[in-house]
């Protein structure tokens, strides 16, 4: 059976069965968040249902990182080398479809057991300290999935990427993969029981799953997904329940101010189609995914992002393509150049976190620590939200002296 074919029986069956969802409690344990090392190829950006997967027959590249006791995860052929395929599932604790998907295959694992050669894997993406069922490792060991092997994503949600995961929500997400990590099939969308055994059994066997004439697994209705607003700032940001088509901005001559000119504070909660934000977005140059030198167009994803590495700016776009966030950075973050403007509240690149301090106060939270970066959160500073990122990994008093900024985020409160 090609690999084309099975990616094709893989999402038949998978698309049998989409649900609604519900909720559950927090609790506390061990890592939440954590840095992933991919390594190879990244996976074409998941396209949905409705066109081939440009995936299909593809390697997925190796993920490696920790789970929530800090013990190394490796998804990935080296650690399947005995011939087991992969079931790989994207989850986020604040998303409704996926807290009744771990609860349903929690019900099925008390009545069934994988098949000999299929392994699950949970990666936890999206992680927000703000939003229902955290921390996800008690979500997770509540639902009954805590011995599940679970991989954490990075803040940035860089296994989300790595897998095509590139327009947000769009939880859960479904990556199948043969024993060589090649992708039998990718899907978003709660399951069933029923549904989840029945693809794991296809994925164990590889049998044939039959497609009704109109190639909708029964002949029936087309199944849909319920798409959710994230509440978290990934590289990818929410879209509409249905996937939308890219609009690409053609980089041409403009007149637009620098981004260094503009006053970050005015331009939150602005349309992408206001002049101020269509001006920003035209002053990155084309290629706005890449740190200069840069080329190509500059892409829209509809709920995406405007990325631009070589000025050192971020502008996270809403649902309706609003702006929601701004995200400023400093050299060698994430591969942007450093923010050359005004920062807000007369902060500079050169303050450390006492000089901080003494302009925005005492923070409101300090996440981190521990290996984790350390984020200074202020929830509400002159009517808006302030999230620090240091280069510190560790509170001690002597970490933050030394510590520079990495990243400064501005919300409105």
């Amino acid at each position: 059976m090609g690999r084309r074919a099975a990616g094709t029986a893989i999402v038949a069956v998978v698309m049998a069965v989409l649900m609604a969802c519900g909720a559950s409690g927090p609790g506390s344990r061990g890592l939440e968040v954590s840095s992933v090392k991919v390594h190879g190829r990244a996976l074409d950006p998941y396209p949905g249902t409705d066109v081939p997967d440009p995936a299909a027959g593809a390697y997925a590249p190796e993920l490696t990182g920790k789970d929530f006791a800090g013990k190394p995860v490796r998804i990935g052929s080296e650690v399947d080398a005995n011939g087991k395929k992969k079931v790989v599932l994207f989850v986020a604790h604040w998303c409704p479809d996926c807290d009744t998907v771990v609860h349903s295959i929690a019900s099925w694992q008390r009545g069934h057991s994988l098949p000999a050669n299929a392994a699950l894997y949970l990666v936890v993406t999206g992680t927000d300290r703000r939003h229902v069922n955290y921390p996800p490792s008690a979500w997770l060991a509540g639902a009954g999935l805590g011995q599940v092997p679970t991989l954490l994503d990075s803040a940035k949600g860089d296994a989300a990427r790595a897998y095509g995961l590139t327009a947000l929500p769009s939880f859960p997400y479904w990556v199948f993969l043969d024993e060589a990590s090649d992708v039998m099939g990718r899907l978003k969308g709660a399951l069933s029981q029923d549904a989840f055994g029945a693809v794991v059994a296809t994925l164990a066997s590889g049998a044939k799953v039959s497609i009704g004439a109109d190639g909708i697994p029964g002949g029936g209705r087309s199944a849909t997904t319920t798409e959710e607003t994230t509440p978290t700032t990934l590289q990818a940001t929410p879209t509409t329940s249905e996937e939308a088509t890219p609009t690409t901005q053609e980089a041409a001559p403009t007149t637009a101010p620098p981004a260094s000119g503009l006053d970050w504070r005015s331009i939150l909660g602005k349309p992408f189609e206001d002049p101020e934000v269509t001006a920003l977005a035209k002053s990155c140059g084309p290629g706005s995914e890449n740190s200069s030198p840069i080329a190509g167009p500059l892409v829209i994803q509809p709920g995406g992002n405007i990325v631009c590495k070589a000025k050192g700016f971020e502008l996270v776009l809403g649902d309706h393509l609003q702006v929601v966030a701004v995200d400023l950075y400093n050299a060698e973050q994430d591969g942007f150049n450093q923010f050359a403007g005004s920062l807000p509240f007369g902060l500079t690149w050169s303050d450390d976190y006492q000089g901080v301090e003494s302009r925005l106060g005492t923070p409101d939270t300090v996440y981190g620590g521990n290996g984790l970066e350390v984020e200074s959160i202020y929830d509400n500073h002159d009517s808006y939200s302030v999230k620090i990122t240091w280069t510190a990994t560790h509170k001690a008093p002597e970490d933050l002296a030394a510590a520079r900024m990495h990243s400064i985020e501005l919300r409105q409160a």
